[in-house]
């Protein structure tokens, strides 16, 4: 079942005037489940599809729904295949950042039994803070934060470096994952690109993954 997309609102009045006046950037809102973010205004945003997920919990696939999901672009040669590799648990391999921020629904079984290490799975397909020892080398933690009982908000956000292959480039990701099991809420924002590019735009990727807000 596909639940009703709430509207992308850029720049909306909620926001402080000072905020909506700042040229270089753009808000990327969602009204309905009170959420917030700001990219540049040159990056260019998506709409991504939403609905049942049942690669999260094949078991129970009705337990999960996408309410909402939002990509960003950075690359003057925008393409929606440049975020696929994230939304189909691959590897980013882009030189030039891109992110997708998602509200999911989460009930019955899945919302009873749901951790912070199985929402950490979500955007990626791995958490990257507890990995088998037969892949740990393809693992870098760079930064941990825990989010504890932020407006009911439970989770973490966490800097780190991923790779398919011993032999592949490193890519590099800053995840924030929450989960609010009494709203039936869970929420991810993953902003990546390869190593180098992420290296040389890592303050403003960090602005960018911090400037994601909940209001209750």
């Amino acid at each position: 079942m596909r639940r009703r997309a709430a509207l992308v609102v850029v720049c909306v009045l909620a926001l402080t005037a000072a905020g909506c006046s700042d040229s270089k950037y753009r808000y990327v809102v969602n009204s309905t489940e009170n959420i917030s973010f700001r990219v540049p205004r040159s990056w260019t945003v998506y709409s991504l599809p939403t609905g049942a997920q049942d690669r999260i919990s094949p078991d129970s696939p009705d337990d999960v729904e996408l309410l909402w999901s939002s990509g960003f672009d950075a690359d003057p040669n925008p393409a929606r295949e440049h975020l696929d590799a994230m939304t189909d648990y691959g590897r980013v391999t882009v030189e030039h950042p891109v992110g997708v921020a998602s509200v999911y629904q989460i009930q019955g079984t899945y919302n009873q039994r749901v951790s912070l290490t199985a929402a950490r799975t979500v955007p990626l397909g791995v958490d990257p803070l507890f990995v088998s020892d037969d892949v740990r080398s393809l693992v870098e933690i760079i930064d941990y934060q825990p989010v504890t009982n932020f407006r009911g908000l439970q989770g973490t956000r966490v800097v780190f470096n991923l790779r398919s292959t011993s032999d592949s480039p490193w890519s590099t990701y800053d995840m924030l994952t929450l989960v609010d099991q009494g709203r039936f809420r869970m929420y991810t924002f993953t902003v990546g690109c390869l190593g180098p590019c992420f290296e040389s735009s890592r303050r403003q990727l960090t602005e960018i993954a911090t400037s994601w807000r909940f209001e209750q």
